[in-house]
């Protein structure tokens, strides 16, 4: 998938009945000319489908996090993972700690386990990747980061 394609699809799992300004959820929201951005008009403010999720203010692009979490669902091994993203163990770690909190679980002390753990975890609840990033997109001001 694109970016443009994900985002697309990231608004209809947030926004299921339309989009919702995350600053005020009764304020009129405007299509801003720059793309998959948008205006709260009580605010006056820009923001995004990713913003105040557990994806926003990450460094990684939308691409690669969905690439990230297909590969998990599909229990992928982890060397895998790190050759076809091109990205380094503490990056992919890091990533991994977001899912940890989308789904509340008490991140590992070695670094190690993490993958293991989200896997069995995840395979074990049987979520898909649309679970998966439900979980991701929900206000991460209603998630306990611990």
């Amino acid at each position: 998938m694109t970016a443009p394609e994900i985002m697309t699809y990231l608004q209809g799992i947030r926004w299921p009945n339309g989009v919702i300004s995350p600053y005020r959820s009764t304020a009129k929201v405007y299509v801003h000319p720059i793309p998959n951005t948008f205006v709260c008009k009580w605010h006056n403010r820009q923001f995004s489908v990713l913003t105040g999720t557990l994806l926003a203010n990450s460094r990684k692009t939308i691409c690669e996090w969905y690439k990230l979490v297909e590969m998990i669902v599909k229990q992928t091994p982890e060397v895998d993972i790190a050759s076809e993203l091109q990205l380094t163990d503490t990056t992919i770690y890091g990533m991994y700690r977001r899912i940890f909190m989308a789904y509340d679980l008490v991140v590992p002390k070695k670094n190690k386990d993490l993958y293991r753990t989200l896997v069995k975890y995840i395979a074990r609840k049987e979520h898909n990747v649309d679970d998966v990033f439900t979980r991701l997109m929900k206000d991460r001001r209603k998630i306990k980061i611990k």
